[in-house]
């Protein structure tokens, strides 16, 4: 959007006291100033604040009016300033009239939006209008029309409304104008090209001389004249429309008289081939199974070749079939428990094993905090040694290198005394590990005494236990010896009962017995057989009751294994879900973990890039300023110097040869970032070009693959049709072979048939056929 830079103001022309006097600059005069110094800056080898002293002190503008000059360079200044927002607005402007704002116009638009936009308030309406009158109405119409927000119309509208409505009336004025002038010479030229003449074309040449007379104008380059709208196309003409030929019915006379030759070369065949008798051939009448034995070969080969070998299907996947024993679940959860119990020593070790960091944190933030305070009594300092030293350059060096010797004395003692605390606190700390480490090796030894005396418990517990099971036993034995007791007292008084019943008489022999009598043997605790009966049943009641209890017990002790197994398992199972959630949510929280570090490492590292990036822009912007300081300073005091020496042919000729040193300085650095350029763009092609040879080496390894592959495919193929041809081959052979043999057989038949005809006693040939046809015997038998 770089526009021409118009020339400069030429000076006004008047009286010698005239010109040493200051002069005002019409509105005209100052837009081009001001546009003439934007357009000829050059940011590469001159500053801003340089250039504008140039143009403020150059020829064109030397013997301008104070307030005139501030002007020019306050709107160079705030062009430059929010050059932009200007920009932007310029490129929206440009977008939406590309057919009604001239490019070369930039720079004005750009000075105008600035003043409406800026200096509205400060210029007022009357200083706005006389400035937009002294320029072209219709490029200012099209500034104030687009875009009211510039103009501030919301703001005072009322007042833009009369300047609005003059442009629009200087451009449509003038529009009109034109038109009018264009539509009389128009007629004029029509009404001369349709008057015939009087009496010859001496008044016609005439005329065509003065009409065609030359009028010089001057160019009118500042007013172009509005873009005309596109004329519309005119439509295409009509096309005409061709006739189709015309149809004919039926064939036409060649073809005609090819069909009469046709119809006349079938007839001529019909009548030569009517009369001649179909042959007769000796091959044709005799049987022959030729025909029979070549659908048996092919039907054969059909079938060999339809027959195809079924492949087994696959056989299935074995199943993996888990089965858990009593055993396996619980080794499992002695393993789980085993697990667990190590879980809780290391985080009851942990827990014992933890340190306060409070200290160092509170040390910390007293560090930082006196780092901070040193921070800002140095940039304090700093400050109030600039403000101080403002007046001379040498006392401002001098006081900021003493403030930084002071600052970096202070940093020093501070980083001493740091570095001490430190020490301290290092000692310190060595201190509590050792204290805490001594903890640890006591309450290690507490924990071995501790199982030790566990260990000597159990024993204690376990010989307890033993004990328990041998009184236990000895009882089990004491129980089962009074049993057998009784079972023999009971046996031996049986057979006491027996024995005394079958001793008496034959007539105590035929008495019924009574049950309910006792012996009275001489045996202690002497019962009837009823009551030894009843005893009887009682121990065996209580021995059933005992097999039932013990049955019940072993039953309970079971279902208690059982149940404490399927606690096992049911825990082992909560275990295993408990197990695999911890695992997803470690994986999840590791993937997370290494996200939010990846994350916070870029965010670090952008940090980092930005605050490293601020500080060399504040270090580099100080810099600047520091030098554009002292060498505006060193400039002026030379430049007052030399203007004081040598006057203003010197200033000229330090001028010119700065230009040249900075467009030097330019080309340098263009020539710079062209080779640079070039060096990116070769070392682009070198990869592009690896990357091609990569791309081709792959698709030639590709192309190479495959075909391999498919040469391996027709090798294949090719031995496959092979197979089947010389499969084929062999079957066809046979079917010749068979073929032959039984044209062999029927050939000695017919040798035979022709021997037997002529062995006959026969002369000729027609009386063995005559013999042959009524059934005569031809043998010579």
């Amino acid at each position: 959007m770089a526009a021409q830079a118009p020339p400069p103001p030429p000076p006004r022309a008047g009286t010698a006291q005239q010109q040493q006097q200051p002069q005002r600059l019409g509105p005209r005069e100052l837009v081009d100033a001001c546009l003439w110094a934007w357009d000829t800056r050059r940011p590469a080898s001159l500053s801003l604040d340089a250039h504008v002293e140039a143009c403020l002190t150059a020829p064109a503008l030397r013997g301008a009016h104070a307030d005139d000059r501030g002007f020019v360079g306050q709107v160079v200044y705030g062009l430059h300033r929010y050059a932009p927002l200007l920009s932007a607005y310029l490129n929206g402007f440009y977008h939406a009239n590309s057919g009604r704002a001239l490019r070369t116009d930039a720079t004005r638009y750009r000075v105008f939006a600035y003043l409406a936009a800026f200096r509205a308030e400060e210029l007022g309406v009357g200083g706005f209008r006389r400035l937009v009158e002294a320029q072209d109405p219709q490029k200012m119409a099209v500034l104030l029309f687009v875009d009211a927000t510039i103009c501030r119309l919301e703001v005072w509208g009322a007042k833009c409304a009369p300047l609005l409505a003059a442009l629009s009336a200087k451009v449509y004025a003038r529009a009109e104008a034109e038109a009018a002038a264009t539509e009389a010479a128009a007629e004029a030229e029509a009404a001369g090209d349709a008057d015939p003449g009087n009496g010859g074309s001496g008044g016609d040449s005439r005329a065509r001389r003065r009409a065609a007379a030359t009028v010089c104008e001057p160019f009118n380059i500042s007013q172009p004249r509005p873009k005309p709208l596109p004329q519309p196309e005119a439509p295409p003409p009509r096309p005409r429309p061709v006739p189709p030929p015309r149809r004919r019915d039926g064939p036409t006379r060649e073809e005609r008289a090819l069909e009469a030759a046709r119809a006349a070369n079938r007839a001529a065949a019909r009548e030569k081939h009517a009369a001649a008798a179909p042959f007769r051939l000796a091959t044709t009448e005799r049987p022959m199974r030729s025909a029979d034995l070549r659908a048996a070969a092919e039907a054969e080969l059909a079938a060999a070749l339809a027959t195809r070998a079924r492949a087994r299907p696959a056989p299935p996947p074995p199943a993996a079939e888990v089965r858990l024993n009593a055993a396996a679940v619980l080794r499992e959860d002695a393993l789980y428990r085993k697990k667990q119990s190590e879980e809780a020593s290391a985080l009851q070790r942990f827990e014992s094993e933890l340190r306060d960091c409070r200290d160092f944190d509170a040390w910390r933030r007293a560090m930082l905090r006196a780092d901070a305070e040193a921070e800002r009594a140095r940039v304090e300092a700093l400050r109030v040694e600039m403000g101080v030293a403002h007046g001379a350059a040498a006392a401002a060096r001098d006081g900021l290198r003493a403030a930084r010797l002071a600052a970096g004395a202070a940093e020093k003692a501070a980083r001493a005394a740091a570095a001490a605390g430190a020490a301290r606190r290092a000692e310190e700390e060595r201190a509590a590990r050792a204290a805490a480490a001594r903890e640890v090796q006591a309450a290690r030894a507490r924990a071995v005494g501790a199982a030790a005396a566990c260990a000597e418990e159990n024993r204690r517990a376990a010989e307890e236990v033993r004990r328990q099971a041998d009184a236990d036993a000895r009882a089990r034995a004491d129980a089962e010896a009074r049993d057998m007791a009784e079972r023999r007292d009971l046996i031996l008084r049986l057979r006491a009962l027996s024995a005394s019943a079958g001793g008496g008489g034959g007539a105590r022999r035929r008495a019924a017995p009574d049950d309910t009598a006792a012996a009275e043997l001489g045996i202690n605790e002497a019962m009837s057989l009823a009551e030894l009966r009843e005893r009887l049943a009682v121990l065996q009641a209580r021995r059933r009751e005992e097999e039932e209890a013990r049955r019940g017990a072993i039953l309970q002790a079971k279902r208690g294994r059982e149940a404490s197994l399927a606690a096992a398992a049911a825990r082992l199972q909560g275990v295993r879900r408990l197990a695999a959630a911890q695992a997803r949510a470690r994986k999840a929280g590791a993937a997370a973990a290494r996200a939010r570090a990846a994350a916070e490492a870029r965010e670090r590292a952008d940090a980092r890039a930005v605050e490293l990036d601020a500080r060399l822009e504040a270090k580099r912007a100080a810099s600047e300023a520091e030098r554009a300081r002292i060498a505006a300073e060193e400039k002026r005091v030379a430049h007052e110097q030399l203007r004081q020496a040598a006057g203003a042919a010197a200033v000229e000729a330090q001028r010119f040869a700065s230009l040249r040193d900075g467009a030097r300085r330019g080309a340098e650095e263009r020539g710079r970032a062209a080779a640079a350029g070039e060096r990116a763009a070769a070392e682009a092609r070198a990869r592009e070009e690896a990357l091609r040879r990569a791309a081709r080496r792959r698709r030639r390894e590709a192309a190479e693959a495959a075909r391999a592959e498919c040469d391996a495919s027709l090798r294949a193929r090719a031995v496959a049709a092979a197979t089947e041809a010389g499969a084929a081959l062999h079957a066809r052979r046979e079917a010749a072979v068979t073929a032959r043999a039984a044209e062999a057989a029927r050939s000695a038949a017919r040798r035979e048939a022709e021997r037997a005809l002529f062995a006959s006693g026969r002369a000729t040939l027609a009386a063995r056929l005559l013999a042959v046809g009524r059934g005569e015997a031809v043998g010579g038998a």
